[in-house]
């Protein structure tokens, strides 16, 4: 029987993109220019509420999508014209790498069926049909899920997504929405506070090893039955930040009560394997 909370990894240039998210994200004034995309992947849903496909999921794929068309199309363009000077070598496109790693039915050959000499522009075609079929859409998702599994444990690169959300994204609603506005949105326009899902909270705890981020204080309830749990917002809601699972953080009472309500740098602090 399928398990929904469990995917299948196989780190198919996890850590590339992940370096590539992390470089954008801790980088210049410059790399705004990827939220210009983002933009597309914004729903009024992802930034109001608590969604298990995270702002930081959207944004992975934004970003992922982008690179991986430029890595296909740069590095295909150069391999191509080096088969063709060299028979030796037969031209398999970037992408069907992807597809063969995620085991997914589709390649080059196969759209091809048959025909000997291909010529760039039968590349050209295939490029299209990705896009139609959704196959360079689920080899996005697919790596999105990969690389949100390994940045979500680093909770400072949680908080500088958040900051670059809340200082270059407005939130918005469309106009034929039927949504309350202000039921959502304080008289300032940012957002309230929204009831975080167990979900969203289990995610965090086990993150976070059942311990406060800041004093390292055990609150399981494994070792007293009186521990109680905070799970406050990286980037406070004052500030712009959003309900979502990526800005949330584990602490003690003692600790969110000294932090109150304002923002305050991520614990740097974990625990070792071993």
């Amino acid at each position: 029987m399928k398990n929904s909370e469990i995917f299948e990894n196989n780190f198919f240039s996890t850590y590339y993109y992940s370096n590539i998210i992390s470089n954008i994200l801790t980088g210049d004034a410059d790399t705004i220019g990827f939220l210009s995309n983002f933009r597309e992947y914004m729903g009024s849903s992802v930034f109001l509420a608590y969604q298990k496909e995270s702002a930081l999921h959207h944004f992975c794929r934004s970003v992922i999508g982008d690179f991986l068309h430029e890595d296909m199309t740069t590095y295909d363009e150069y391999d191509w014209k080096c088969c063709k000077l060299n028979s030796y070598f037969k031209f398999r496109p970037y992408i069907d790498s992807a597809f063969s790693v995620f085991e997914l039915d589709w390649s080059f050959e196969e759209f091809l069926d048959g025909k000997s000499d291909p010529e760039f522009s039968d590349l050209e075609e295939y490029y299209e049909e990705l896009l139609i079929t959704g196959y360079f859409e689920e080899v996005v998702n697919r790596i999105a899920d990969e690389v949100f599994y390994v940045i979500f444990n680093n909770r400072r690169l949680m908080s500088d997504f958040n900051y670059l959300v809340a200082g270059n994204l407005e939130l918005y609603l469309d106009e034929d929405s039927d949504i309350d506005i202000g039921s959502l949105f304080t008289s300032k326009g940012t957002l309230k506070r929204a009831r975080i899902p167990q979900w969203a909270k289990d995610a965090v705890f086990f993150r976070d090893k059942g311990k406060c981020t800041i004093c390292l204080k055990d609150i399981s309830s494994l070792l007293h039955s009186n521990a109680e749990r905070h799970y406050d917002h990286m980037v406070s809601l004052a500030e712009g930040g959003l309900n979502d699972v990526s800005n949330l953080q584990l602490l003690c009472r003692s600790c969110n009560q000294t932090k109150g309500s304002k923002s305050s740098p991520p614990s740097l602090k974990y625990f070792k394997w071993y």
